[in-house]
């Protein structure tokens, strides 16, 4: 199975860390930019969740509110 790497794998690949040195980046500087990604990236999923559990939230309201009303319909009718 296929897993990401860590930031600590990350850092510490050689290959990567020829990359970024080809490319003038210093370690510290590659982890400072991975932890503030992570930190976003965990910010707008736990926003998207909540924003997915107020809908569903609201979904279940509105689906309430039509059963009662048929339900109350039906009473005067009868």
């Amino acid at each position: 199975m296929e897993t990401d790497l860590t930031i600590s794998e990350v850092a510490a690949d050689p290959l990567i860390a020829m990359m970024i040195e080809a490319d003038g980046v210093s370690i510290e500087d590659l982890k400072v930019l991975l932890h503030t990604t992570a930190k976003i990236e965990v910010e707008r999923l736990r926003l998207r969740l909540h924003e997915r559990q107020a809908a569903n939230f609201y979904e279940r309201l509105d689906e309430k509110a039509r059963t009662e009303e048929t339900s109350w319909q039906g009473e005067k009718c009868a």
